[in-house]
């Protein structure tokens, strides 16, 4: 486990996508790594697109974490299938090109925790909301899965969760 992800387990800190995303195409501009620099630009564009329309049908909300998932893994999709149409035309510069931008992209796509990281982020999660019986639970895993979307399993979470609650 990464010494960041175990340091934001343990105090339950989730430095947003939008905020990830910057700080990453910052270092890549001040480093001079076009092509990470270049998709990251490109994310981000999709993110103001998206807050954008948002904001036209009057949802002040922005692009939240969720959303930003689904435009990586579309953007993700996009140069997949660009790589292989490169391909199979020949133009290998062209598609390795698109699968370093894919690499690229899922850098950014949540990682599934391990079992040591949910039995973490649920011992934080029990001991904060107070959890003491069965009864907290439901509570206790709704938290955990709030804390983490897309990270932890339902079932992963609702077991590592009643092992300490009972």
């Amino acid at each position: 486990m990464s010494l960041a992800l175990q340091q934001n387990v343990a105090d339950g800190v989730h430095m947003s996508l939008r905020d990830e995303l910057k700080s990453e195409l910052a270092k890549a501009e001040t480093d001079g790594l076009e092509t990470r620099a270049a998709t990251l630009r490109l994310v981000l564009c999709a993110v103001r697109d998206r807050d954008i329309k948002a904001r036209k049908k009057d949802e002040c909300r922005g692009c939240e974490d969720a959303e930003i998932n689904a435009i990586l893994r579309h953007m993700i999709a996009q140069r997949e299938t660009a790589a292989e149409e490169y391909d199979a035309v020949g133009n290998i510069e062209l598609a390795e090109q698109e699968r370093e931008e894919v690499d690229v992209l899922k850098e950014f796509i949540p990682k599934k925790l391990d079992d040591a990281q949910i039995r973490l982020a649920a011992e934080h999660v029990v001991r904060e909301l107070g959890g003491e019986c069965l009864k907290d639970m439901g509570r206790c895993v709704t938290e955990l899965k709030a804390r983490f979307p897309e990270q932890i399993e339902s079932a992963a979470a609702k077991s590592a969760v009643k092992k300490l609650l009972l």
